[in-house]
């Protein structure tokens, strides 16, 4: 138990140091720095400083210049920015058409998207009720038991969908409705597509349902990236409230989608 927590320790000090080398040189006047200013100024031994240098750089954080043995920020430092920036501007965009949603049926609305084997919430609107379902904007969701995973599969080539599932090592079995299995779950997958929105009752939680469409770019498009979910009480979600809460989230993602700003970060190639 010692040795663990003294990896853990040291895993913990090692990101520390790496981000304290990223908001140097991200505030370096130069835009550039050598090893040994990064060695005065974090203190770090050399040969520490260059081995967490050369993680960065292997990962794109960091680029260094070899002629000049200078060391700039890399490209991966933009990518997480860009993402950062789409996040926020489809959250801003989005969040009087969630908050409308949410306050007209008194259930918690949130707009996902695919990273990895997980649902990202990029936005998240609750109503003020006592009795309702609550989600956090950054957290994630396991695909397999949400209807935003099951639908975000949906917008995924078959092959691609399956692969992503199979690399998930072993799904939780949160409740005994919780689809575990890659087959389960692809025939639920393709009776989302076929349906055109996708259904979590008691899967994730006990006692709540889930309904969820894609975001699409065109009304024509067979692939999405981006998908709409309206959770609340599973004794509030009849079938024929099904039916009219499908309608209005279908109607809100349509209007979501053709908004210029969220349609251009939403674009599948």
């Amino acid at each position: 138990m010692n040795q663990i927590k003294r990896v853990t320790s040291y895993h913990a000090q090692a990101l520390t140091r790496g981000l304290d080398i990223l908001r140097f040189l991200g505030a370096s006047p130069n835009k550039t720095e050598g090893l040994n200013s990064l060695h005065r100024i974090t203190g770090l031994p050399k040969s520490t400083l260059v081995r967490l240098l050369t993680v960065l750089e292997n990962h794109r954080f960091i680029v260094k210049i070899s002629d000049q043995n200078l060391y700039r920020l890399g490209s991966a430092v933009v990518d997480l920015a860009s993402a950062y920036n789409k996040n926020s501007a489809i959250r801003e965009r989005s969040t009087p058409f969630l908050r409308e949603l949410a306050s007209k049926f008194g259930h918690t609305v949130e707009l996902g998207m695919l990273e990895s084997s997980k649902v990202t919430l990029i936005n998240v609107q609750q109503s003020d009720r006592n009795l309702r379902f609550n989600s956090i904007i950054g957290s994630t969701w396991p695909i397999n038991c949400t209807s935003l995973g099951k639908i975000l599969l949906a917008g995924l080539n078959k092959n691609i969908a399956r692969e992503i599932l199979m690399k998930v090592h072993s799904f939780e079995k949160r409740t005994t409705y919780t689809l575990t299995s890659t087959q389960e779950i692809m025939a639920d997958v393709a009776r989302s597509k076929v349906r055109g929105y996708a259904i979590s009752c008691e899967e994730h939680d006990k006692g709540v349902c889930a309904l969820g469409v894609p975001i699409r770019t065109s009304k024509r498009t067979l692939n999405w990236n981006a998908a709409l979910s309206i959770t609340g009480p599973i004794g509030e979600m009849s079938d024929k409230n099904k039916k009219v809460l499908v309608n209005q989230l279908n109607e809100t993602a349509l209007l979501i989608s053709c908004d210029p700003e969220i349609q251009s970060t939403l674009r599948v190639a």
